[in-house]
């Protein structure tokens, strides 16, 4: 149950193994929305190739929704919240924009 204002973090136990220079984006499905008032917290998702393995995590991927309404939304197991796409991933090679990543959260610019 997610609450008005609040949010929660669901591990969907889905590990993805990316090819260097490919990333995942997760996007909330449509219907998360429009029928519940749910959003994801982050607005979107963006998993690096180096997050399957990650200490931290063991690669679980995370889905945290973000309950916008007025009423707690309870959201059953197996019920599909989320979708991915991936994506080709260009980094440029000036060492002014190098970026460290990591796990859940941890991608930032040094």
């Amino acid at each position: 149950t997610i609450y008005p204002k609040h949010s929660h973090m669901f591990w969907s136990d889905v590990k993805v193994k990316l090819e260097p220079n490919t990333a995942l984006i997760i996007l909330p499905r449509s219907s998360i929305g429009v029928k519940y008032n749910l959003m994801l917290a982050n607005s979107v998702g963006l998993i690096d190739a180096d997050y399957y393995g990650n200490e931290d995590n063991d690669g679980n991927i995370g889905i945290c929704m973000y309950n916008y309404g007025e009423t707690p939304v309870r959201i059953a197991q197996y019920t599909r919240i989320a979708q991915g796409i991936i994506i080709d991933v260009r980094y440029d090679d000036e060492s002014s924009n190098k970026i460290r990543f990591g796990g859940f959260g941890s991608t930032e610019h040094v």
